[in-house]
């Protein structure tokens, strides 16, 4: 929907997931100085400036919705610089555009909800792992007390989220970890504790019936080994579980299939490379659609990292590719990161360019695998673009330190084009 005001059209795009809102800008204004777009809070909201950037709207002191994760951008993909500023009940985004080039497009993001576990104390890393599907969210609290950890369930209805579980695993005598993954689907949730059993690692299936969460089982490998790291990366797609181990046989690395059947599950494959050497880290990143799985070794080859796909064939996992960056050096980390949807993979390399980072696209185009795409870091002022990566269907998520995640859109076949870039993790669209 469009609202058409002379040179300034203010557009908003109903979708599945929420609204998102922006303003093209057709021609510079009169006047000089920056360009603002002034906003005037009513309907009984008070404004807040909550942080940097930030305007929290509140109900009765109660928070509705928090505006944050400006972006503007001239007609030639130019970021431009931007801020939002609060003044008395006008929000305004306020945009640097010397030197910009007309139209200039400005593109805020309202942020649904805050999600906030009970029991949590500083340096707890609440939000060190996180996964969605559907309505349900799941985020994962590693150093949760003495390192022994939590993964928190929230559910959506509606516009609301509200928590609905936590989630605990075994209480031993070593700091388990438990949260330092996550993965959630359906009514499933797989939660990797790679601290657990003195650093052997273990991962923990969970599931829902009605509002309920309960253990089903504790994944363990056949072969585990004290300083194994199982389940710091898991992934899980329906029955399938997949769980890394990337200090395996002395940091090599391994990744081990886990399937259920009925409520019992047992292992089916550990996954290695063919060329495997110490300092791989073969594990340290996964991710499982399908019959298919993508592990990251960011070590390989001296850092310049790789991601290996296997292919599974009735109750068999072969090796199928492996994947390396066509532009690739040692010190990129390719593969810290991996994300797979379908035939597609999106892997991410956050060292790359002295630490500003890369991600890259990969499509299986029979009987190969090829690199599709690479993503840069188009924000100054943040790194390591490619720390985190997800991927569903035609949309793809870059993460970076520094605040920030770009999000892509696949057009005719290929992932391209930043839509936009947020500072923060759950936001409508």
């Amino acid at each position: 929907m469009e609202y058409r005001r002379g040179a300034v059209t203010e557009w908003y795009v109903n979708e599945e997931r929420g609204i998102e809102q922006g303003f093209t800008v057709m021609e510079r204004p009169a006047g000089g100085g920056a360009l603002v777009v002034a906003l005037r809070v009513e309907g009984g909201l008070t404004a807040r400036l909550e942080a940097k950037d930030s305007v929290l709207l509140e109900r009765n002191g109660v928070a509705e919705l928090r505006y944050a994760g400006l972006k503007a951008w001239d007609r030639l993909g130019r970021t431009l610089e931007s801020r939002i500023e609060l003044r008395g009940n006008e929000v305004r985004l306020t945009v640097d555009d010397s030197g910009g080039a007309y139209p200039v497009t400005i593109d805020p993001w309202i942020q649904q909800a805050k999600l906030v576990g009970w029991g949590i104390a500083q340096g707890d890393y609440f939000g060190w792992s996180v996964a969605l599907s559907g309505e349900t969210a799941i985020v994962g609290v590693p150093y949760n007390a003495g390192l022994t950890g939590a993964a928190f369930i929230f559910v959506r209805n509606g516009s609301t989220w509200t928590p609905q579980a936590k989630l605990v695993g075994d209480q031993g005598p070593f700091g388990s970890e438990f949260g330092s993954s996550v993965a959630l689907d359906g009514d499933t949730a797989v939660v990797g504790a790679s601290g657990d059993l003195a650093n052997a690692g273990a991962a923990y299936v969970f599931q829902r019936s009605g509002s309920v969460w309960s253990r089903q089982a504790k994944l363990l490998a056949v072969d585990g080994v004290s300083g194994d790291y199982l389940g710091a990366a898991v992934s899980l797609n329906r029955d399938t579980a997949l769980v890394g181990a990337w200090a395996k046989a002395a940091t090599t690395g391994a990744a081990y299939v886990f399937e259920r059947t009925g409520t019992t599950w047992s292992q089916q494959s550990k996954l290695t490379a063919a060329d495997g050497a110490s300092g791989d880290c073969l594990g340290f990143s996964v991710a499982i659609s399908g019959d298919i799985a993508s592990v990251g070794a960011f070590g390989t080859s001296q850092g310049t990292g790789a991601a290996y796909i296997y292919a599974r064939t009735g109750a068999t996992w072969r090796q199928q590719a492996k994947l390396m960056a066509s532009d690739g050096a040692p010190g990129d980390f390719f593969g810290y990161a991996v994300s797979l949807s379908g035939t597609t993979s999106l892997i991410g390399a956050y060292a790359k360019s002295n630490s500003a980072g890369a991600a890259y696209v990969y499509t299986w185009n029979a009987p190969e695998w090829t690199e599709q795409a690479k993503f840069r870091n188009s924000d100054a002022g943040r790194w390591n673009f490619g720390v985190s990566v997800t991927l569903s269907g035609n949309t793809g998520v870059v993460g970076t330190n520094g605040g920030g995640a770009h999000v892509y859109q696949r057009d005719q076949g290929t992932l391209a084009g930043a839509i936009q870039a947020l500072s923060c993790r759950m936001c409508s669209w």
